[in-house]
């Protein structure tokens, strides 16, 4: 598929504005590059992968503009997947939430240019995870979606909501029979329990604390 057509397959049935303002590329730049005057790097496609419609992929758009060789799948200048797909997680949480770059920086303590390198899938194996899970109680996600663990945004560990809702109150139930003491051991294992399972995503993960 050539990029050209990749692209407004991409776009669908969208006009080029809103194709736009959904991938956080300007209609200009869309233009110059159905003109042929723009080649697009491999973080513009990015942007425009995670907007696109009828089945279009970052792979999709990456062979069609020549960084894939699709009988070796030889890449050039091609981030990681597991990079790929969590910058996509980025900007698609923080598009769907309606919340600026320039808020996240904000709360996070970095520059607009950090947040915006992210979320195009670069330094992202550099990035404490601290921010992650900075990022992830202001999208009101669990970190474990951001970090594209897990296609819930809610709930990890528990198979559905509803399980997880039966579960805290049971354990409720559980504490209101324990002595002050009892309900603080019980806390202080949960943590205990809290901390060895962030420490085990976190290796899977294989990013920094």
């Amino acid at each position: 598929m050539k990029l050209i057509e990749a692209i407004k397959e991409a776009q669908g049935d969208r006009s080029q504005n809103q194709f736009a303002a959904d991938t956080g590329v300007s209609s200009a730049a869309i233009t110059k590059i159905l003109k042929g005057n723009r080649n697009p790097t491999p973080a513009l496609l990015l942007k425009l992968s995670i907007g696109a419609q009828n089945g279009i992929t970052y792979e999709t758009l990456m062979e069609a503009a020549g960084y894939i060789n699709a009988d070796d799948m030889e890449t050039k200048n091609m981030p990681d997947v597991k990079e790929i797909k969590m910058a996509q997680r980025f900007m698609q949480t923080r598009l769907e939430k309606g919340i600026s770059r320039e808020k996240v920086a904000s709360e996070l303590g970095v520059s607009v240019s950090m947040v915006e390198r992210w979320e195009q899938g670069l330094r992202v194996s550099n990035m404490k995870a601290s921010y992650i899970f900075e990022m992830a109680n202001l999208y009101g996600v669990s970190y474990q979606y951001l970090a594209n663990m897990t296609d819930d945004p809610i709930s990890y560990y528990s198979s559905s909501e509803e399980h997880f809702q039966t579960f805290k109150k049971a354990l409720a139930e559980i504490a209101k029979y324990l002595s002050t003491e009892n309900q603080r051991k019980l806390m202080e294992y949960a943590n205990l329990l809290k901390n060895d399972q962030e420490y085990k995503d976190l290796q899977a993960l294989d990013i920094k604390k």
